[in-house]
């Protein structure tokens, strides 16, 4: 006890104090020290491997093309002049953090575009930053996993199914034009278009995919609203190094936010899934008890055509997978 005393003293004197901190100010500079070796080793390994593409002027060796990559029309206006000058490919990259290579020419991106799903690879750079809102769906699995979801979803984009859809698609754009004259006779000379034209999207595929009236071309919907912002939130993310990493990105107030709408957009798919399934059973339940022919039948929607899809097992998708992909079809 004596010499604990004696040790415990030491400890929480000044002196004691002192030293502790000194130990751990140089423990976490080597640490730090050894994650920017490792980094810069990393770096300069990629840039040697890359090296065989051309590379547009960067703003140093170390920040790279860090903030010319632009999610607006002047963007898009740059990726032209890249395609004019570079024709084929050029690499970027992004700090010392990310390295990639911008493919244009057809020729390049066929064999890329025609490889198996066994030996693709989905670059977590983009498509993380979609896994907590999107799951593990089939845009973001891989391999033998994406054969599957993409075998089991293919009835859901069958030619003579979207036939069904036309008539939606024609009032939600109705709805728009009403709104436009209404606006224009009030004396409204500019109209936003993609505003407009993207709720009337969003309004199609409610109907569409969930058979749900929201009537957001009109009045403010919750979910509608939670899409536009997680999607706008996920391209801010990108453009942000530090938000790269999820022990950041949480504690910020674009995390928080983004679990906010993330709740509400999944509470709706969640309830959506679980009511249709529901109703499905209990379809299939009164369709036995009575002839084919008599039992009611209405346009099966995005949602009923993926639950009652089946592999060749006989296995179909689980409530979490239909929402991944309901909520994937949405981000779509």
């Amino acid at each position: 006890m004596v010499l604990l005393h004696s040790v415990l003293l030491l400890i929480f004197s000044w002196s004691g104090l002192s030293l502790l901190l000194q130990l751990a100010a140089a423990g976490l500079v080597a640490v730090v020290g050894v994650w920017t070796l490792r980094l810069l080793a990393r770096h300069a390994w990629y840039t040697h491997r890359l090296s065989r593409f051309n590379k547009p002027p960067t703003h140093s060796w170390l920040i790279g093309h860090l903030g010319q990559m632009q999610s607006t029309e002047e963007g898009l206006q740059e990726v032209d002049v890249l395609v004019q000058t570079y024709k084929h490919s050029c690499c970027w990259f992004f700090g010392p953090f990310y390295h990639l290579v911008r493919v244009f020419h057809p020729d390049y991106l066929k064999p890329l575009l025609m490889a198996s799903a066994n030996i693709t690879v989905k670059d977590e750079l983009i498509y993380g930053h979609l896994r907590p809102w999107l799951g593990n769906s089939l845009l973001i699995s891989s391999g033998e996993e994406w054969s599957r979801k993409r075998r089991l979803l293919t009835p859901a984009f069958h030619f003579d199914i979207l036939k069904n859809y036309i008539l939606t698609f024609n009032s939600s754009t109705n709805t728009m034009h009403n709104k436009w004259q209404r606006l224009v006779a009030e004396g409204t000379t500019n109209i936003e278009m993609f505003d407009h034209v993207t709720l009337m999207t969003l309004d199609s595929l409610l109907k569409c995919a969930f058979s749900y009236q929201s009537n957001c071309q009109e009045s403010t919907s919750e979910y509608v609203s939670a899409i536009v912002e997680l999607s706008d939130l996920v391209i801010d993310r990108r453009l942000r190094i530090l938000h790269h990493w999820d022990w950041i990105y949480w504690k910020t107030q674009q995390g928080q936010r983004f679990k906010q709408a993330l709740s509400v957009v999944h509470r709706f798919t969640r309830d959506v899934v679980q009511k249709r399934r529901a109703l499905i059973d209990q379809q299939g339940e009164t369709e036995t008890q009575t002839s084919l022919k008599t039992a009611p039948q209405r346009n099966k929607d995005f949602v009923d055509i993926i639950l009652t899809s089946k592999d060749e097992d006989g296995q179909g998708l689980t409530d979490d997978e239909i929402q991944a992909e309901a909520n994937t079809f949405m981000f779509a």
